[in-house]
């Protein structure tokens, strides 16, 4: 089954959301001494989840509409 083009850019937009939100996560920790480590990464974990949380519920509201409405997914020839 592939999707269409619509459903596939915005796949590709969620997947973007996610990368930047895990790179923006990585940059606030990089280069941290142990003590700034362990008082920064619980706050910038917070972050990065509220970033992911809507990126997640689009992506399964994708999926749930994929799988209700047929004409959104095509078969392959």
């Amino acid at each position: 089954m592939t999707t269409s083009a619509p459903d596939q850019t915005t796949r590709d937009r969620l997947e973007e959301r996610t990368g930047t939100a895990w790179f923006r996560y990585r940059e606030a920790l990089r280069g941290l001494e142990p003590g700034e480590y362990e008082e920064v990464e619980p706050r910038e974990w917070d972050l990065l989840q509220r970033a992911l949380a809507p990126v997640e519920r689009e992506r399964a509201a994708l999926a749930a509409e994929a799988e209700s409405d047929p004409s959104r997914t095509a078969t392959p020839e």
